[in-house]
């Protein structure tokens, strides 16, 4: 039954969701890169330069804010949704996996090698907290109502769930080997661990024992739709459509090496990655849109609401105008030189980006001193 009214819920929803645009991320590890997908059009709105790898991402629940998390770097680095440039970054050791809280005030990452989970303050990245919990955690995710963090540990075999107030240990649920990767559902009812050899599914509240899935021999993601009716999973080289609860197989399609899984909001549009492109599905997995090509081989995947155009972001009226105010100043220039020479994030002067690339170039520099020498074009 309250599988039946949280459906009924998300379909409800849709109305006041046509407000806000609706965009797709999808990082690109090797190409160190996050590309944004306009869900309404199935088109690359922007490509977002990165570094350090990154492999792991969340979304802040108003969708302003992407929280990315990269190995190489041993950073967590924020994304302003809406200007599409990186606003923030901090040190972290061996991010594996991130959430944000619901209420989008923390930020938990899983740091590997220290077998913890940093707490961050979500607008300032402060490090608040470090939760205790089982050996090299992978993926981590929080209940809904923020009260708990579930924790995949990937040579315990376990789920961990922690206490996210005072950090205590609270079950430790025994799985398969080697878990990596945990989703909960919009009920907050079911949680979805992947394993190397199956998908579980556990009772958030503990009440019941876990359910072990084997459908093919890898599986590498599993995405619960928000309507409640639908569980998505990647094994090997096929995509499987699965029905909750009781997790009926109802369709499996064949993709070349896919790796991720993206559900939008109203669960009627379905994204899978196929190599180094998107196939696009119905709930039931039928193609409805020719495939979209990317710049690289998808690692993680999250969609959201922005608030506010998913389309191209919008060319700086004038070169170099940090503030907006019609005039290019010797201080914006020299922002924009510190921004081009990497001593500055690219969103302190967004307007000195004319390529709108995340970067500063020796050609954009000068058509920052073009518009400080003869004025801004008049608007």
């Amino acid at each position: 039954m309250r599988i039946v009214l949280v459906s009924l819920i998300w379909l409800l929803a849709q109305a006041s969701a046509a407000l806000a645009d609706e965009c797709a991320y999808f990082l690109l590890s090797e190409r160190d890169a996050l590309a944004a997908v306009d869900v309404a059009t199935d088109t690359v709105a922007a490509t977002i330069p990165l570094s350090g790898q990154p492999g792991t991402m969340a979304l802040h629940p108003d969708g302003s804010r992407l929280y990315v998390a990269s190995r190489s770097a041993r950073a967590v680095t924020v994304i302003d949704t809406a200007a599409r440039v990186v606003v923030d970054s901090t040190t972290s050791r061996d991010p594996r996996g991130i959430a944000v809280s619901p209420s989008g005030e923390r930020v938990y990452v899983s740091n590997g090698s220290l077998d913890a989970v940093s707490v961050l303050d979500a607008d300032s990245l402060e490090l608040i907290d470090q939760i205790p919990v089982g050996d090299a955690p992978r993926g981590v995710a929080v209940s809904r109502d923020g009260s708990r963090i579930y924790v995949a540990s990937a040579v315990d075999d376990e789920l961990w769930v922690s206490d996210t107030s005072s950090g205590d240990n609270l079950d430790r649920i025994a799985l398969g080997d080697g878990p990596s990767e945990v989703s909960i559902d919009a009920s907050g009812d079911r949680v979805y661990v992947v394993t190397e050899n199956a998908v579980w599914i556990l009772d958030s509240s503990g009440a019941a024992d876990p359910i072990e899935r084997r459908i093919g021999d890898s599986p590498r993601s599993a995405a619960p739709a928000p309507d409640g009716l639908h569980a998505y999973v990647i094994d090997g080289d096929a995509f499987y459509v699965l029905s909750t609860p009781a997790l009926i197989l109802d369709k499996a399609i064949a993709l070349a090496n896919p790796r991720v899984i993206a559900v939008t909001a109203d669960s009627l549009k379905v994204y899978a990655s196929s190599g180094d492109q998107l196939a696009v599905l119905d709930r039931l997995a039928n193609i409805v849109a020719p495939p979209i090509p990317l710049e690289g081989i998808p690692t993680a995947a999250v969609v959201g609401e922005i608030g506010g155009d998913c389309g191209p972001a919008a060319i700086p009226a004038c070169a170099g105008d940090c503030d907006g105010d019609g005039a290019v100043t010797v201080d914006e220039l020299l922002l924009a030189v510190n921004v081009a020479l990497g001593n500055a994030e690219p969103a302190a002067c967004v307007a000195a980006d004319s390529s709108l690339d995340g970067q500063v170039s020796v050609d954009e520099i000068l058509a920052a001193v073009n518009a400080a020498l003869g004025g801004c074009p008049a608007s």
